[in-house]
């Protein structure tokens, strides 16, 4: 299974690559709480259905193993009293001040699915029959960060390092020292591997070179690498990729597309010459 994110909270966590919003510490705050409720999960942005089987759990004091393979887990159990009877289907994460994070209308800001070991569910329960005065074990929670939407791929490194931002850890500032690589020929399947065909360019974007994210996803300040402000081609050939590094952490990589139009990166043309400068015109970051 797989979390399904508020659009505010995943604004918040592109705010927090792009370094305009770099260290939320999202899950430490002390107004952020997870319930869990019985039936199955509404959209996020619709009131919550079912019947509230837990108090208000406040997780700025519940621990975590750092992530792994774009996943973090607890690191140890949380036991509640049960609030009624009736069998867990899903959970949502609340920010209770409902105006930094949380989705406008809800306050949620990411919900899962409910259930017991080997069921494929986010939260794991040791039963989901909750009984209203007894005692109810969470065993594992783990919150995962997808390594790929699309023609966006995302390195481990920065997975990790996402959810380790959302669960109160590392703060990612991707922004301040940011690389535009554009190399030749087709993208590799991911984005751990290392670069093939031949680097073609670098260009580097002047800090604060990123919107603030709206609608999942953030756009390169227009101007920022266009005329005048390009960097030289450092071979001649045509880009295929592109792929987005932080400077200050190589092995922190975002995989995208690059073309004219209609890709992830795009450029005044794909045909890049030695030497010769060479506009970025647009770009976005989403997923």
């Amino acid at each position: 299974m797989a979390l399904t994110y508020g659009g505010t909270f995943r604004n918040q966590i592109i705010d927090g690559i792009t370094g305009i919003n770099p260290s939320p510490r999202y899950l430490k705050q002390s107004n952020v709480v997870l319930e869990i409720w019985s039936g199955s999960a509404p959209s996020v942005s619709t009131a919550s259905t079912g019947t509230k089987l837990s108090p208000s759990i406040a997780l700025s004091t519940v621990g975590w193993n750092a992530a792994s393979a774009g996943i973090a887990a607890l690191s140890g159990a949380i036991n509640f009293t049960g609030a009624a009877t009736a069998t867990a289907g899903y959970f949502r994460v609340i920010d209770n001040n409902g105006t930094s994070y949380g989705d406008a209308t809800t306050k949620v800001l990411f919900q899962g699915t409910v259930g017991v070991s080997s069921s494929g569910a986010d939260l794991i329960m040791s039963s989901t029959s909750v009984v209203s005065g007894n005692t109810a074990t969470i065993s594992n929670f783990s919150i995962k960060q997808a390594l790929s939407n699309g023609s966006i791929k995302l390195s481990d490194t920065l997975a990790n390092d996402i959810v380790d931002m959302i669960v109160g850890g590392t703060s990612i500032d991707f922004g301040t020292a940011t690389e535009f690589r554009f190399y030749s020929g087709s993208a590799p399947s991911n984005a751990n591997t290392i670069p093939t065909g031949t680097l073609l360019l670098q260009a580097y974007p002047q800090l604060g070179s990123w919107s603030a994210a709206s609608g999942n996803a953030a756009a390169l300040v227009a101007n920022t690498m266009s005329s005048g402000n390009e960097t030289v081609g450092m071979a001649t050939g045509t880009a295929g990729y592109c792929r987005i590094v932080d400077g200050a952490s190589t092995s922190r990589v975002i995989q995208c597309s690059v073309g004219t139009s209609g890709t992830d990166v795009i450029t005044t043309s794909t045909s890049v010459v030695a030497a010769i400068g060479h506009p970025i015109t647009a770009a976005t970051l989403g997923y």
